[in-house]
């Protein structure tokens, strides 16, 4: 998972968070790690690189960024 969110990249790793919010994103997390039998990683992101590869613009209504109009999602990764 990678996200550019500090917050939710430390509750995930802690396994933990006082927010109900991200405790259930936590518990989320942790049962589809064990549902598909596999260690998932967590990574920060830089919030220009998710701009650019189009998954920041989802949430805006933009859809006509980086993936969202057919490149590569690895392209965008260092």
């Amino acid at each position: 998972m990678a996200t550019d969110n500090s917050t939710v990249k430390s509750a995930i790793f802690r396994g933990n968070s006082s927010s109900e919010k991200l405790f259930d994103l936590v518990v989320r997390f942790r049962h589809a790690e064990l549902k598909a039998g596999a260690k998932f990683t967590v990574t920060h992101v830089s919030g220009n690189r998710m701009k650019l590869q189009g998954t920041d613009s989802i949430s805006r209504g933009q859809l006509k960024d980086g993936i969202l109009i057919g490149q590569y999602m690895l392209q965008f990764c260092p």
